[in-house]
């Protein structure tokens, strides 16, 4: 480790507690708990893998799976101070470094997570649920590879892939998402393009396709002039009610007009949805959403409008 970048050779993923009972309390304390607290002292401490595994297997538990026990144990008791540990805990990941020394819990210690006799190590520094920018890690916001960890049947399990595991923990760009990014910027950006080019009739269209994707629905068929169409939406989820005022061009002068005529109506929401404006558009109103044409790029992505929006603008 380094003073401002995480490093390690190895990360290991922990179940704290049988089911994880013991995580709220490890993660309250800044420990690592290990059950196997029938494992002795002697082999415990001493990395003779072969010695432990036979100690399971007297126990008539199978060779597959003292094999497995076996090296969770001495996982546990492995004093490199460059292994990261990783858990998770009510939609979280958490993270620390561990002290070498591993200790017994001793009779009514711990009593109140029944763990008398289990093993003990604290953490270097406690548990973390941040990147190094305090960002929260999310177990939602993290690959499926890494989240899959927290499943594992066991109690100890190496973590892969580390370098994005670490790239997480750091806040350091991944170069696959980079250019993932880039290349959606690139996207949002034509289709901009395209939705100027589009007709006025093909644009309210758009509109209207993207709030049904969104899940409203339209009360009535839009209508209108060249130059504004009023959609009545409605959100059967909510039943709430909204309208949407569809402009090619627009400017803040006429956005202001339209926020007055919204203000008589019985709706609770205004959409106000554009391509094109020589100044952004400003407004205060939380009842009010502006639509123009990065937010709408967004939405036809998310959509799937985009091969709709290419076929048209051609």
């Amino acid at each position: 480790m380094t003073e401002d970048v995480i490093w390690a050779n190895e990360a290991r993923f922990i179940k704290l507690g049988k089911a994880g009972a013991w995580t709220e309390t490890c993660l309250a304390d800044g420990t690592l708990r290990l059950d196997y607290r029938h494992v002795s002292e002697s082999l415990a401490r001493t990395p003779d893998f072969d010695a432990l595994r036979s100690d399971f297997e007297a126990k008539e538990i199978t060779s597959r799976a003292a094999t497995n026990h076996a090296r969770q144990v001495l996982d546990f008791f492995d004093e490199d101070p460059n292994v990261l540990w990783i858990t998770f805990h009510k939609g979280y990941l958490y993270w620390c470094f561990a002290q070498s020394d591993v200790e017994r819990i001793n009779a009514g210690d711990e009593a109140a997570i029944d763990a008398e006799g289990a093993w003990l190590r604290q953490t270097c520094s406690g548990w973390s649920r941040c990147s190094l920018d305090g960002q929260e890690l999310l177990e939602n916001e993290l690959s499926g590879q890494l989240n899959k960890t927290a499943s594992y049947q066991g109690t100890i399990c190496t973590v892969k892939p580390l370098d994005y595991l670490l790239a997480k923990i750091n806040a350091a760009p991944i170069p696959e998402i980079v250019e993932a990014q880039q290349a959606r910027n690139q996207l949002l950006a034509s289709t901009c393009t395209l939705m100027a080019m589009l007709t006025w009739a093909d644009f309210e269209f758009l509109v209207g396709a993207v709030f049904e994707g969104s899940g409203w629905r339209q009360v009535r068929q839009p209508g209108g002039s060249k130059h504004t169409t009023d959609i009545d939406l409605f959100m059967p989820l909510t039943g709430e009610r909204a309208f949407a005022q569809v402009k090619s061009r627009t400017d803040q002068g006429q956005f202001n007009a339209y926020l007055r005529e919204f203000k008589a109506r019985p709706e609770t929401r205004l959409f106000y949805a554009y391509h094109t404006s020589d100044e952004p558009i400003a407004c205060v109103d939380p009842t009010v959403t502006l639509m123009g044409a990065k937010a709408l790029a967004n939405q036809v992505l998310d959509a799937g409008l985009f091969n709709w929006l290419l076929t048209k603008a051609g």
